[in-house]
Protein backbone atom coordinates (compact mmCIF):
# COMPACT_ATOMS: atom_id res chain seq x y z
CA UNK A 1 0.00 0.00 0.00
CA UNK A 2 2.42 2.59 -1.30
CA UNK A 3 0.16 5.64 -0.01
CA UNK A 4 0.24 4.64 3.19
CA UNK A 5 2.93 6.83 5.57
CA UNK A 6 4.09 6.76 9.12
CA UNK A 7 3.86 10.11 11.60
CA UNK A 8 5.98 9.64 14.14
CA UNK A 9 5.78 12.02 17.40
CA UNK A 10 9.08 12.77 19.28
CA UNK A 11 8.06 10.53 22.42
CA UNK A 12 7.40 7.64 19.71
CA UNK A 13 3.49 7.56 18.80
CA UNK A 14 2.84 6.33 15.83
CA UNK A 15 0.15 7.91 13.67
CA UNK A 16 -1.01 6.48 10.01
CA UNK A 17 -1.65 8.90 7.36
CA UNK A 18 -2.29 8.60 3.26
CA UNK A 19 -0.18 10.53 0.93
CA UNK A 20 -2.98 12.29 -1.16
CA UNK A 21 -0.72 14.11 -3.57
CA UNK A 22 3.09 15.16 -3.47
CA UNK A 23 3.11 17.33 -0.72
CA UNK A 24 0.08 16.52 1.34
CA UNK A 25 -0.80 13.77 3.69
CA UNK A 26 -4.23 13.00 5.13
CA UNK A 27 -4.62 11.65 8.68
CA UNK A 28 -7.43 11.93 11.72
CA UNK A 29 -7.46 14.97 13.40
CA UNK A 30 -8.08 13.33 16.98
CA UNK A 31 -5.07 11.20 16.71
CA UNK A 32 -3.00 14.47 16.18
CA UNK A 33 -5.02 16.15 19.05
CA UNK A 34 -4.38 13.45 21.47
CA UNK A 35 -0.37 14.52 21.34
CA UNK A 36 -1.59 17.80 23.34
CA UNK A 37 0.93 19.80 21.04
CA UNK A 38 0.18 23.25 19.08
CA UNK A 39 0.74 23.29 15.34
CA UNK A 40 3.98 25.18 15.97
CA UNK A 41 4.71 21.82 17.89
CA UNK A 42 3.54 19.73 15.69
CA UNK A 43 5.67 21.27 12.56
CA UNK A 44 8.74 21.17 15.11
CA UNK A 45 8.59 17.74 16.12
CA UNK A 46 6.25 15.55 14.11
CA UNK A 47 8.41 13.00 11.52
CA UNK A 48 6.58 12.13 7.96
CA UNK A 49 7.98 8.42 6.87
CA UNK A 50 6.79 7.30 2.92
CA UNK A 51 7.83 4.06 1.76
CA UNK A 52 8.61 2.56 4.22
CA UNK A 53 7.96 -1.58 5.41
CA UNK A 54 9.49 -1.93 8.39
CA UNK A 55 8.92 0.26 11.37
CA UNK A 56 12.36 -0.19 12.06
CA UNK A 57 13.88 1.22 9.02
CA UNK A 58 12.58 4.53 9.25
CA UNK A 59 16.20 6.52 8.38
CA UNK A 60 16.76 9.78 6.30
CA UNK A 61 15.97 8.16 2.64
CA UNK A 62 12.16 8.26 4.08
CA UNK A 63 12.05 11.07 5.95
CA UNK A 64 10.02 14.20 4.98
CA UNK A 65 9.84 17.07 7.36
CA UNK A 66 6.55 19.08 8.24
CA UNK A 67 5.63 22.40 7.02
CA UNK A 68 2.08 22.98 8.28
CA UNK A 69 -0.85 20.85 10.15
CA UNK A 70 -4.56 21.71 8.93
CA UNK A 71 -7.26 20.66 11.66
CA UNK A 72 -11.07 20.46 10.03
CA UNK A 73 -12.79 23.79 11.34
CA UNK A 74 -15.19 22.12 13.17
CA UNK A 75 -13.25 19.49 14.25
CA UNK A 76 -13.85 18.44 18.53
CA UNK A 77 -11.60 17.77 20.75
CA UNK A 78 -9.46 13.87 21.39
CA UNK A 79 -12.52 11.80 22.43
CA UNK A 80 -15.21 13.84 20.11
CA UNK A 81 -15.30 11.99 16.21
CA UNK A 82 -16.60 14.61 14.62
CA UNK A 83 -15.13 15.98 11.49
CA UNK A 84 -12.42 14.04 12.64
CA UNK A 85 -9.85 14.63 9.18
CA UNK A 86 -6.82 16.29 9.62
CA UNK A 87 -3.94 17.76 6.60
CA UNK A 88 -0.56 17.41 6.99
CA UNK A 89 1.97 19.72 4.44
CA UNK A 90 4.74 18.37 3.59
CA UNK A 91 8.46 20.67 3.20
CA UNK A 92 9.34 18.37 0.99
CA UNK A 93 8.13 17.42 -2.87
CA UNK A 94 7.37 13.58 -2.50
CA UNK A 95 8.71 11.56 -5.57
CA UNK A 96 6.35 8.55 -6.75
CA UNK A 97 8.00 4.95 -7.05
CA UNK A 98 6.68 1.83 -6.95
CA UNK A 99 6.73 2.36 -2.85
CA UNK A 100 4.88 5.50 -2.40
CA UNK A 101 2.17 6.87 -4.22
CA UNK A 102 -0.69 8.66 -3.81
CA UNK A 103 -4.36 7.38 -3.33
CA UNK A 104 -6.98 9.23 -5.18
CA UNK A 105 -9.58 11.48 -3.54
CA UNK A 106 -13.42 9.24 -4.14
CA UNK A 107 -15.62 10.26 -6.74
CA UNK A 108 -17.93 8.35 -4.96
CA UNK A 109 -19.84 8.60 -1.82
CA UNK A 110 -18.87 4.73 -0.82
CA UNK A 111 -20.12 4.31 2.62
CA UNK A 112 -23.31 4.08 1.53
CA UNK A 113 -22.17 0.80 -0.72
CA UNK A 114 -22.83 -2.05 2.43
CA UNK A 115 -20.46 -4.72 1.72
CA UNK A 116 -18.20 -2.76 -0.53
CA UNK A 117 -14.63 -4.23 0.52
CA UNK A 118 -12.27 -2.12 1.65
CA UNK A 119 -8.36 -2.26 2.59
CA UNK A 120 -6.26 -0.70 5.39
CA UNK A 121 -2.67 -0.85 6.17
CA UNK A 122 -0.56 0.29 9.06
CA UNK A 123 1.61 -0.83 11.77
CA UNK A 124 -0.56 -0.88 14.44
CA UNK A 125 -1.07 -3.08 17.65
CA UNK A 126 -1.27 -7.49 16.72
CA UNK A 127 -3.92 -9.02 18.90
CA UNK A 128 -1.25 -9.75 21.26
CA UNK A 129 -1.28 -6.26 21.92
CA UNK A 130 2.59 -5.95 20.76
CA UNK A 131 2.81 -3.78 18.12
CA UNK A 132 4.12 -4.53 14.32
CA UNK A 133 7.17 -3.36 12.93
CA UNK A 134 6.32 -4.28 9.29
CA UNK A 135 2.87 -2.47 7.22
CA UNK A 136 0.60 -4.98 7.41
CA UNK A 137 -3.23 -4.94 5.75
CA UNK A 138 -6.24 -6.45 5.90
CA UNK A 139 -9.37 -6.55 4.09
CA UNK A 140 -13.12 -5.04 5.91
CA UNK A 141 -16.79 -4.31 4.82
CA UNK A 142 -19.29 -1.16 4.39
CA UNK A 143 -21.30 -1.90 6.85
CA UNK A 144 -24.63 -0.85 7.78
CA UNK A 145 -25.37 2.38 9.35
CA UNK A 146 -28.20 1.38 11.61
CA UNK A 147 -26.62 -1.64 12.98
CA UNK A 148 -23.40 -0.09 13.98
CA UNK A 149 -25.50 3.02 15.46
CA UNK A 150 -27.31 0.39 17.41
CA UNK A 151 -23.94 -1.30 18.52
CA UNK A 152 -22.59 1.90 19.61
CA UNK A 153 -25.96 2.61 21.68
CA UNK A 154 -25.97 -1.16 23.55
CA UNK A 155 -22.19 -1.24 23.91
CA UNK A 156 -21.02 2.44 24.63
CA UNK A 157 -23.47 4.90 25.68
CA UNK A 158 -20.75 6.94 26.39
CA UNK A 159 -19.23 7.17 22.93
CA UNK A 160 -21.03 9.10 20.19
CA UNK A 161 -22.43 6.56 17.73
CA UNK A 162 -21.67 7.43 14.25
CA UNK A 163 -23.14 10.07 12.34
CA UNK A 164 -24.18 9.00 9.01
CA UNK A 165 -23.65 12.31 7.37
CA UNK A 166 -20.10 12.43 7.87
CA UNK A 167 -18.93 8.63 9.20
CA UNK A 168 -19.20 5.15 8.65
CA UNK A 169 -18.21 1.77 10.09
CA UNK A 170 -16.90 -1.33 8.77
CA UNK A 171 -17.18 -4.88 10.58
CA UNK A 172 -14.92 -6.00 12.76
CA UNK A 173 -14.87 -9.66 12.90
CA UNK A 174 -12.47 -10.97 15.69
CA UNK A 175 -8.84 -11.68 15.46
CA UNK A 176 -6.46 -11.61 12.44
CA UNK A 177 -9.47 -9.65 10.80
CA UNK A 178 -9.30 -5.81 12.22
CA UNK A 179 -7.48 -2.21 12.41
CA UNK A 180 -6.12 -1.68 15.96
CA UNK A 181 -5.06 0.41 18.08
CA UNK A 182 -1.98 2.79 16.04
CA UNK A 183 -3.64 2.11 12.80
CA UNK A 184 -5.78 5.62 13.78
CA UNK A 185 -5.17 7.82 10.71
CA UNK A 186 -5.04 5.22 8.20
CA UNK A 187 -7.24 5.25 5.23
CA UNK A 188 -9.92 2.32 4.41
CA UNK A 189 -9.14 2.26 0.87
CA UNK A 190 -11.22 1.07 -2.17
CA UNK A 191 -10.65 -0.08 -5.93
CA UNK A 192 -13.39 0.79 -8.51
CA UNK A 193 -12.19 0.47 -11.79
CA UNK A 194 -8.54 -0.20 -11.25
CA UNK A 195 -8.24 3.16 -9.33
CA UNK A 196 -7.54 3.67 -5.32
CA UNK A 197 -9.59 5.75 -3.31
CA UNK A 198 -9.63 6.55 0.30
CA UNK A 199 -13.35 6.24 1.02
CA UNK A 200 -12.76 6.85 4.43
CA UNK A 201 -10.18 7.83 7.50
CA UNK A 202 -10.19 5.60 10.63
CA UNK A 203 -11.31 7.15 13.90
CA UNK A 204 -11.95 4.34 16.58
CA UNK A 205 -11.75 0.50 16.64
CA UNK A 206 -12.96 -1.66 19.46
CA UNK A 207 -9.74 -3.60 19.41
CA UNK A 208 -7.20 -6.34 17.47
CA UNK A 209 -9.51 -9.09 18.86
CA UNK A 210 -13.31 -7.66 19.33
CA UNK A 211 -16.01 -8.16 17.23
CA UNK A 212 -18.00 -4.93 16.54
CA UNK A 213 -17.78 -1.75 14.25
CA UNK A 214 -15.03 0.65 13.60
CA UNK A 215 -15.57 4.36 13.21
CA UNK A 216 -14.39 6.19 9.74
CA UNK A 217 -14.65 10.04 8.88
CA UNK A 218 -15.97 9.71 5.58
CA UNK A 219 -13.67 11.81 2.91
CA UNK A 220 -16.84 12.05 0.02
CA UNK A 221 -18.32 15.00 2.11
CA UNK A 222 -15.03 16.43 3.13
CA UNK A 223 -13.58 16.94 -0.60
CA UNK A 224 -14.04 20.86 -0.64
CA UNK A 225 -12.47 21.44 2.53
CA UNK A 226 -9.69 19.09 1.46
CA UNK A 227 -9.20 20.84 -2.05
CA UNK A 228 -9.33 24.39 -0.71
CA UNK A 229 -6.70 23.54 2.09
CA UNK A 230 -4.09 21.88 -0.86
CA UNK A 231 -4.77 23.76 -3.79
CA UNK A 232 -5.90 27.09 -2.95
CA UNK A 233 -4.70 28.45 -6.49
CA UNK A 234 -7.23 26.21 -8.14
CA UNK A 235 -10.50 26.30 -5.99
CA UNK A 236 -10.27 30.39 -6.40
CA UNK A 237 -10.00 30.18 -9.80
CA UNK A 238 -12.82 28.12 -10.62
CA UNK A 239 -14.78 30.31 -8.50
CA UNK A 240 -14.07 33.26 -10.66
Amino acid sequence: MPWTVLLKSAEGEVIDGTLIDHHWVLTSGHALQALNLSVVQLVETLRVYVGVEDARELDAKHLVHVEDVHYHPRAKDAFVYRNDLALVKLKEDIKYSNHIMPVCLPEHDYASQVGRVGYVGGWGEGADHAATSHLNYVALHVANDSACHDFFDTHHPGLFPPDATEQFCTEQEGAGHNVCPGDHGAALVVEDGGVFYAAGVLSHDQGCASEGYAIYADVYPFREWINKVTHPTEVAADAV
